[in-house]
């Protein structure tokens, strides 16, 4: 339980105003958000820069819309594809 509460305090000590940096501003954080517009206008160069120090996350991304039946299952595997199960 003490390497927990040492492990919560070194990450807390990393807070600013007592946020995660993340939570603050972009140039502290580790992720640069980005809509899925703004990600398509930049370029490999400008996308490789913000790769150097920090993670791209996408927001506002089309998703594309699959119902929950055989076909759209279908999308993902085939239906009779085994499946290995992990744990207990």
């Amino acid at each position: 339980m003490d390497s927990i509460r040492s492990t919560v305090r070194q990450v807390e000590e990393g807070y600013i105003d007592g946020k995660p940096p993340h939570c603050v501003g972009e140039a502290t954080s580790i992720f640069h958000i980005l809509t899925q517009e703004a990600y398509d206008k930049k370029s490999v160069s400008e996308i490789q820069e913000i790769l150097r120090t920090q993670h791209i996350v996408i927001v506002d991304r089309p998703q594309p819309q699959v119902k929950f039946d055989a076909n759209g299952l279908r999308t993902l595997t085939r239906l009779n594809e085994p499946v290995s199960i992990q744990g207990v």
